[in-house]
């Protein structure tokens, strides 16, 4: 029966590489729409998309 090959002796020295490369996960994205009364009228501003990780401090910035 043959051994595993890491307790071979003859591949002791052996190297072991892992060759699959990374997979980059995006990052989630947030558009936030903020409505804005003037007088009688009522607008939309949007604000993103930006990255979920970024979105505290543009909220703290901008008094969101």
């Amino acid at each position: 029966m043959p051994s595993p090959r890491n307790l071979d002796p003859k591949f002791k020295n052996e190297k072991v590489t892992d060759d699959a490369p990374e997979i980059e996960q995006p990052e989630t994205q947030i558009v936030y729409r903020q409505q804005v009364q003037e007088g009688d009228t009522v607008r939309e501003i949007e604000h993103g998309p930006m990255n979920v990780s970024d979105w505290p401090a543009y909220e703290k910035e901008h008094d969101l």
